[in-house]
């Protein structure tokens, strides 16, 4: 705690200032997957505040340029929206470089050694005890409200949890009132963060952290086309977020789209569209993406009614089903820069349409996702036939180039 750092109003603050308190330290951003995570972090001060608890912010903007504020705006925009009151600082470097905040150099390279390494995300957290020492670390998908994080702190604290003072015995003792925990037990549909605390000790990924619902970017890639009938060409593809409804529609910039939902925790398409095949896909029932969380080698299955809208108007019914497995947990790195913690899918999809002969097509795909980002990477190999005849096969391989780029 030697270091002295800026105050968001660019006013100096010696960290020694916390000495004796417990010590919450994250580098924030405003545009990132895990910025809702603001609404726990306040919510986690307010709790402990007064048993010593002290969480310190940090915006960065490493990580692609998902912190492009400056500090009256990202002090404004964390007050209207999360109401922040915890202390936030200037905008720092935390990756490592001649620009890197001197804090966050100590933080990754001199506590204990299996705490040391360079930042990986926005809202990686590091917990200071009383006496100034670095003594764990959690990674961004680690909630605030997470038991494993919630665990840590308590334990840290520099004040025990005060007890209540006994009530005078009465003339008629009063029935004695049951102990409740410390937070009402929530109704199943607000249970997410005890159910990611979990997720977290049994080694299960939420997929909703890596496959963020926004509506304020657009994501340039690299599509490398290859199949039989045109040959191999490379072209650059922009993406759109936006929100129509209660989807996420996104467009790209050859004019197709997909929509998007969360379906029980899920990412799920409702609806895309094929124009250069001349139809669009429609789906009775959003078809699953992926999985609401998922371990190293687990299997699922979605299916649904499809509806093919033709562009003349005829429609036609079939059947998709989709098999996704969580391969495994790699680093990827690709022209936009290195992803770390990316789920590596494995994914096979069929589209059956019976009023076509059975016609089928069959795609193979392996898809990278990283935290906060989305889809970095993805290999879709595509057989269209039926009958056992094959009518034509493509292979696209898609890349990220470029960083979110704000709308």
């Amino acid at each position: 705690m030697r270091h002295v750092v800026t105050t968001i109003e660019g006013r100096p603050q010696p960290l020694a200032h916390y000495r004796g308190k417990t010590v919450l330290i994250v580098n924030t951003a405003s545009r990132c997957g895990f910025t809702p995570q603001y609404e726990g972090l306040e919510q986690l001060y307010k709790r402990y505040q007064e048993r010593g608890l002290v969480v310190l912010g940090f915006p960065c903007n490493d990580f692609m340029g998902q912190e492009p504020g400056s500090e009256e705006q990202i002090q404004r925009f964390c007050k209207q929206r999360y109401g922040v009151s915890f202390p936030l600082f200037s905008k720092v470097v935390v990756k490592p470089g001649p620009a890197q905040e001197p804090l966050f150099k100590s933080l990754t390279h001199e506590g204990p050694k299996q705490l040391r390494g360079g930042v990986r995300w926005n809202f990686e957290k590091f917990l200071i005890d009383p006496q100034g020492n670095l003594i764990a670390r959690f990674r961004s998908v680690t909630k605030p409200l997470s038991e494993e994080l919630v665990g840590a702190i308590e334990a840290a604290l520099p004040t025990a949890k005060p007890q209540e003072k006994p009530k005078q015995q009465a003339e008629e003792p009063a029935a004695r009132p049951k102990q409740m925990p410390l937070e009402p037990t929530p109704p199943a549909s607000k249970r997410a963060p005890q159910q990611q605390a979990r997720a977290e000790r049994s080694g299960a990924y939420r997929t909703a952290d890596y496959f963020p619902l926004r509506t304020d970017w657009r994501l340039t890639y690299e599509l490398e086309n290859s199949s039989r009938f045109r040959g191999k060409r490379t072209e650059r593809l922009v993406r759109s977020y936006k929100r129509v409804g209660d989807a996420l529609r996104v467009e790209d910039s050859k004019g197709e789209y997909q929509e998007y939902r969360m379906v029980e925790g899920r990412p799920a398409m409702s609806g895309q569209s094929m124009f250069d095949q001349g139809f669009e896909q429609r789906y009775d029932d959003p078809i699953g993406l992926f999985p609401a969380q998922a371990k190293v080698g687990e299997r699922f299955r979605f299916e649904s009614p499809i509806r093919h809208v033709m562009t003349r108007g005829a429609t036609m019914k079939g059947q998709i089903t989709r098999e996704v497995t969580l391969a495994a947990v790699e680093t990827i790195e690709t022209p936009a820069g290195r992803f770390e913690d990316c789920l590596r899918f494995e994914a096979v999809t069929r589209n059956r349409l019976p009023r076509m002969g059975n016609f089928e097509a069959v795609s193979k795909e392996t898809i990278w996702l990283a935290p906060g980002v989305g889809e970095v990477k993805s290999v879709n190999e595509t057989t269209l036939g039926n009958a056992g005849r094959v009518w034509m096969k493509a292979k696209i391989t898609t890349r990220l180039i470029r960083r979110a780029e704000l709308l």
